[in-house]
This record gives structure tokens, sequence and C-alpha cells, in this order.
């Protein structure tokens, strides 16, 4: 439920679509290596909200989220759910994946806090998943990489960096963001 990934889904103008009722969006995890664009390569396009925030890959043509890759050094990869479809009369996301195992970032939740959920991200998941994604980095699953160009790391599509006042403008009709109290857990997930 990450206010980041909130403001995303409404730049994409798919909200509706890409957040469930509280803000949630479905992501799955993969090493860059282990991702392969097959075609419309040419269609992709790259924003990010903030300047060095996570590169965020998307359909320009459908304006589908693809993938948040945070760094071209990392071997992470959060993929989103529309981007996971099996097709019509495919098998389900829960079919491909299995079930949603963790809600995080609830803090920024639309309404009450769904059952199960967590305000923040626990230390005991962080955890696990950071010395997973430090032992696929330590191995170089980074490479080859769907996003970034082979020598220079740099993105293969020039991403748009949004200005802070577009940023600003995007959390608009996102009144429960603004209403968060002031404390010291930090915002979104740059």
């Amino acid at each position: 439920m990450c206010d980041d990934c909130q403001v995303y889904a409404h730049y994409l103008r798919r909200a509706g679509e890409i957040l469930d009722e509280q803000g949630g969006t479905d992501l799955s995890y993969a090493t860059q290596s282990r991702v392969s664009i097959s075609s419309g390569r040419d269609r992709l396009r790259a924003v990010r909200l903030a300047e060095g925030g996570i590169l965020r890959v998307y359909a320009g043509c459908c304006r589908t989220p693809v993938a948040n890759v945070p760094s071209p050094k990392l071997a992470f990869v959060g993929i989103p759910h529309l981007f996971l479809r099996g097709g019509a009369g495919g098998p389900s996301r829960d079919a491909l994946l299995g079930p949603l195992t963790l809600r995080l970032q609830g803090r920024f939740c639309r309404g009450e806090l769904p059952e199960g959920a967590h305000r923040g991200t626990p230390f005991t998941p962080w955890l696990k998943a950071m010395l997973r994604v430090t032992w696929d980095t330590i191995c170089k699953q980074y490479r080859p990489s769907a996003f970034h160009e082979p020598v220079s790391l740099a993105p293969f599509v020039v991403p748009a960096v949004l200005s802070a006042s577009d940023v600003e403008e995007l959390r608009r009709p996102l009144a429960h963001l603004r209403a968060l109290p002031s404390s010291l857990e930090p915002l979104g997930c740059r």
C-alpha cells in the first residue's frame, strides 16, 4: 500500500485496475536475470518519481506497469500483477504464483487497515528479503537485465523524471496520504 505505488498508478491513469480497495498494489519479485522482454521492447517507457528514484517501466501504448527496478546493480525487480496475467481463460495469478503473502506499508492504506496487514515492513520478512537480494546480487543475478544496457548499466530507455510539483499534483486525489500524521516513519519506498 506504498504511497509512491499509489502515485504511480495515478500517473499511469490506471489506478482503478492497479490498486485494490485499500490502495494496495500486488507485486511479485524476481531477479533481473530471470526477466526478459520477448516482444514490444520498443513500446516500453520509464519514469522516476524523483531523481535517483526507482525506475518504473511501463508499456507506453496501454500504460501497463511492467517492472519496478531499484538499481541496475541489484538483482531485485518487482513485477506488478497486471503484467503477470495468464491471458483470457488462462490461470489466475494465485495459480501461477501462489496466494498473497504479505500486505505492507499499511500506514498509507485507504480506510481501515486490512486484517493481517502491517503498518510498515516487519523486520523478519525484510531481513529475509534483504539476505536473498544480497545473495542474488553477489551471484550477479542482475545480469542480463531487460531494463539496463549491458556495459553502462544505464536504463535502456531514458526515464522521465517527475518534478516535485508533478508528484504533488498526482497526490492530490489521494487525500488519505495528505492526512497522514507527521512521524519519524519514512514516506514511500523510493
